[in-house]
């Protein structure tokens, strides 16, 4: 007899419905439906099971039966549930990389299949597995060929399955295509989401300036000549006009803004590598100079090469003087345009996409052009949306004013911690840190501050919303190869603070001892992966907060709807 069969036995004997079973377990009537169907089971181990024959035992004694008892129940159910398929954690894996290649979220998924989001999420994390996964993948897929049919939609599977594009327009081959892709063993790849935010964390931005001799750049001091109007043609002539624009704005003696939105293809620039470092020296003589850029990125792209894209110019963020933005709806792909415009030339292109060759680029650096590209630049700003707000040290004032007033927004809260969080860390363990790393009284003074007023951040947080924390545990051995540090970003301290083993036990236990008296605090202590400099803060469904704890110390907060997604539902390998 199978689970579902011997369950709806019990349910007949003692007369009950499927509500009264769920309300006398605390599951929810959607679980005892999808158990009573098939379409889900408990774990052998799981508190669900234990639940279950409890209130099986409890409706007996109601209905004046002696039987089942909690524990036959148990042993009854226990035997009828299906053995486990052989799972080399490959569902998890290539769910995790389907969704996010189509850019599909769990709560949409589990909204279309009328499953639990927390479901489909631990799914993707390798804690659960479906009863019968095949007819969990038929499921599946079935909804997502109907749903992902638009082009990029079909060339990012392609990518991901190795199908053939154009026989992916069929809604029936792409389910098929989908489904093998999904029950196919494991390649233990990483994910996008994961690979990027392993080199952000590995980053040492220092590091990075002395290997381009970004430090020895001398900014030219030639005297100042016009910008000549001149329209360039072609795709040679795109390239020419690009770097023209580039060294008008270094040499000219104005520091305003420079403004770049580009939507034009780029796979035929990318081969050019003498362009491209032509191009870089151009942007990186910009920056030295002291300009701020206000850049629009063409996000409208496959994933993949998405996150790529971002960490070409993740270096460049970091020196504080850039601010991406990005067009939420997608261009037509059709007509592209490009419009760059700085205090001394304004550089307005077009072309056909797949004819760039036939395209045409006006450089000017006549008054009345510059004011008006200006005024074209000030409107698309406001139909972009930022991608990523950056603090750095000297944003310190506008970075605590957005954590105060988020910690008054409604919504839940979830962190990817490499550490136990400030806001648990006793005094005591806070002043033997500071005074073994020889803090000094003002410094240690500060920092006792800054960790006061998380605190109080997180007290504000916690009474009115539900906060998450998974916290990767350290082993005695891993500890003494990497001692865990006191997370100190919000502070923009890039000082080392090393807790000993001692120490970081005994946050850890003040840790859990908050979740457990504080109803809205949860904590799970993990071996997932954890990164060494990085800590993840989500708001979710608004932003994603990455922090960086040195190298150098600062703050992306992240709004860009498929990047956030991405990182949200981005599930890290477990510490073998």
């Amino acid at each position: 007899m199978t689970f579902r069969e011997q369950l709806n036995a019990y349910i007949d004997t003692l007369h009950c419905t499927a509500r009264q079973l769920a309300e006398a377990s605390g599951l929810s009537p959607a679980v005892i439906s999808r158990y009573r169907s098939g379409d889900r089971e408990p774990g052998a181990e799981s508190p669900q099971l234990d639940a279950l024959c409890q209130a099986l035992e409890s409706l007996a004694v109601q209905a004046g039966l002696g039987s089942p008892t909690r524990l036959e129940a148990r042993a009854a159910l226990s035997a009828a549930l299906a053995s486990p398929e052989p799972d080399d954690g490959a569902l998890a894996e290539n769910l995790n990389a389907l969704m996010e290649a189509l850019d599909v979220s769990s709560g949409e998924v589990a909204r279309a299949l009328n499953y639990d989001a927390s479901y489909i999420s631990r799914i993707r994390s390798g804690a659960r597995r479906p009863a019968d996964r095949h007819a969990f993948a038929d499921k599946l897929c079935a909804y997502l060929a109907r749903r992902c049919a638009r082009p990029e939609q079909v060339e990012a599977l392609a990518r991901l399955t190795g199908a053939d594009a154009a026989e992916l327009a069929d809604a029936t081959a792409r389910q098929a295509a989908m489904a093998g892709f999904l029950l196919r063993s494991a390649t233990k790849r990483p994910t996008p989401a994961v690979d990027f935010l392993e080199k952000l964390d590995e980053f040492d931005l220092a590091a990075y300036i002395r290997s381009i001799r970004f430090d020895e750049l001398k900014v030219p001091s030639v005297p100042f000549a016009p910008v000549r109007s001149r329209v360039y043609p072609g795709l040679e002539g795109r390239k020419a006009a690009e770097l023209a624009f580039l060294k008008a704005t270094v040499l000219s003696r104005s520091m305003e803004d420079v403004f770049m939105c580009c939507d034009m293809p780029m796979e035929k620039l990318a081969g050019d590598i003498d362009f491209g470092k032509k191009w870089m020296l151009g942007i990186a003589m910009m920056l030295k100079k002291g300009l701020r850029l206000q850049i629009i990125h063409d996000l409208n792209r496959p994933f993949n090469e998405m996150m790529l894209g971002l960490e070409s110019w993740i270096p460049l963020y970091m020196t504080g003087q850039i601010s991406p933005w990005a067009l939420q709806k997608p261009q037509n792909g059709v007509y592209c345009h490009m419009t760059y415009v700085s205090g001394a030339a304004a550089l307005h292109g077009e072309c056909m996409a797949g004819y760039e060759e036939e395209g045409r680029f006006a450089l000017s650096g006549r008054r009345e052009e510059l004011e008006y590209q200006r005024q074209r630049s000030r409107r698309l700003l406001k139909k972009a949306q930022p991608v990523m707000d950056i603090y750095r040290e000297d944003a310190w004032k506008a970075f605590m004013e957005f954590l105060a007033a988020e910690a008054d927004a409604p919504g839940s809260w979830r962190s990817v911690l490499t550490a136990p969080p400030l806001y648990t860390l006793p005094e005591e363990i806070l002043d033997g840190i500071l005074r073994r790393g020889g803090a000094s009284g003002d410094e240690a003074e500060a920092l006792k501050a800054h960790v006061r007023r998380d605190r109080e951040r997180f007290n504000a947080i916690v009474a009115q919303a539900p906060v998450r924390d998974e916290i990767h545990l350290l082993e005695e051995a891993e500890f003494a190869a990497h001692p865990a540090l006191l997370p100190l970003a919000g502070a923009f301290c890039e000082r080392d603070f090393p807790y000993t083993y001692a120490e970081y036990r005994a946050h850890l236990d003040a840790t859990l001892d908050r979740a457990g008296r504080e109803a809205n605090y949860a904590v799970e202590l993990t071996r997932k992966r954890a990164f060494r400099n990085l800590q993840i803060v989500m708001r979710e469904g608004e932003w994603v907060m990455l922090s960086k704890q040195k190298s150098p110390a600062i703050h992306f907060v992240i709004r860009q709807s498929q990047l956030r997604r991405a990182i949200e539902n981005m599930v890290l390998p477990v510490v073998e």
